[in-house]
């Protein structure tokens, strides 16, 4: 056949696995990834395909880094300690370049005292919120806002005053400070938390976002580049009381991706015994009709809670915005309604 591919080179690859490694969010990875095993003899089509998408994402490390150096010493300057969070700590410290870790925004975290501060110190730079919800004061119902700049080459940021996944696990800022250790960045004082945290952390996120290839790629590498204090991660799984979630993604990791996990950690995971909503706001095929529910019951009585569906169901022309450039009543309820059936078909 005249597309018959040479002995030894890979039969697999194809426009369309292409489309979903960058989907997945793991095609630069891979440029380098299958770059180092010349055995594989990509395609030659296929392995252009990454070389653009791993150029592509060093020219967004650069712009990140430089509005990182913005932030960090503003800041720094404004004696406001930030801790950051998710693709950035993973770019630093865990993939051996930034531009292997393809990310959209930087997420910082700040204490909740210094968070209107922060906030005002990134308007001062230029940010501004594309759209605040009536509970936006909320650290339980709005623990990160999202900032973008005027200027389209600085990375949006995200602004933690806590860390919430599936709307029903809350992760304490007294805990998550505590496991905070200053380092710095760019010649910046800032803080990092620690490895376990992290893998903790970004466990519950991964379940949060259904698992993309990117998600389980991150918790492998962070296994791997450091070592893991299994006994802390236990300890602090309880205290945080993300103890299942963390039990699921430990299954995932050590059936498919070839993570070695203690016996006795998985058998600490195994023995406990799940709140009746945990499951269920983690895989169960209705879960964000119960992640909808979980978030109401951290509202204090109907009335908050009955204001709070309103604005889900008739929100205002900026918040209808946000999923949309038609910011008409009949395209939000198309959106709300295909996604609703997506969920309900796909699970």
């Amino acid at each position: 056949m005249e597309n018959e591919p040479e002995p030894g080179q890979c039969r697999e690859w194809t426009g369309l696995h292409v489309e979903i490694a960058r989907a997945q969010g793991v095609s630069s990875w891979l440029s380098q990834a299958l770059g180092a095993h010349p055995e594989v003899r990509l395609p030659i089509a296929t392995s252009r395909a990454f070389e653009t998408d791993y150029k592509r994402c060093v020219m967004a490390s650069i712009f990140r880094e430089a509005s990182l150096n913005i932030l960090l010493d503003t800041f720094e300057r404004s004696h406001v300690p930030v801790a950051l969070l998710k693709g950035t700590y993973l770019a630093e410290a865990v993939y051996t370049d930034p531009a292997l870790r393809p990310m959209c925004d930087v997420d910082l975290l700040t204490h909740e005292e210094d968070f209107e501060r922060a906030s005002h110190l990134l308007e001062s730079l230029g940010y501004w919120v594309p759209s605040r919800a009536r509970y936006a004061d909320s650290v339980l119902l709005t623990p990160a806002v999202m900032y973008i700049h005027r200027n389209q080459s600085l990375v949006a940021v995200d602004l933690h005053r806590g860390l919430r996944s599936m709307d029903h696990y809350f992760l304490p800022p007294s805990v998550v400070w505590n496991e905070a250790v200053a380092t710095t960045l760019h010649g910046y004082p800032m803080f990092f938390l620690t490895p376990e945290l992290n893998f903790i952390h970004f466990s519950v996120h991964t379940l949060n976002h259904s698992g993309r290839l990117r998600d389980w790629l991150d918790l492998t590498l962070l296994s791997r580049a450091v070592p893991l204090d299994w006994d802390r991660i236990m300890r602090l799984t309880h205290s945080l009381n993300v103890v299942r979630p963390v039990f699921w993604v430990l299954q995932e990791l050590s059936r498919n991706w070839g993570l070695s996990v203690p016996t006795h950690t998985l058998t600490a995971c195994t023995s406990y015994v799940p709140y009746w909503l945990e499951d269920k706001v983690i895989h169960s095929r209705a879960r964000y009709f119960w992640r909808f529910f979980s978030r109401l019951r951290l509202l204090d009585g109907w009335p908050a809670r009955l204001r709070y569906m309103g604005l889900k169901l008739f929100p205002s022309k900026a918040y209808r915005k946000t999923f949309s450039s038609d910011t008409r009543w009949s395209s939000y309820f198309r959106a709300r309604l295909r996604h609703l059936v997506y969920f309900l078909r796909d699970g």
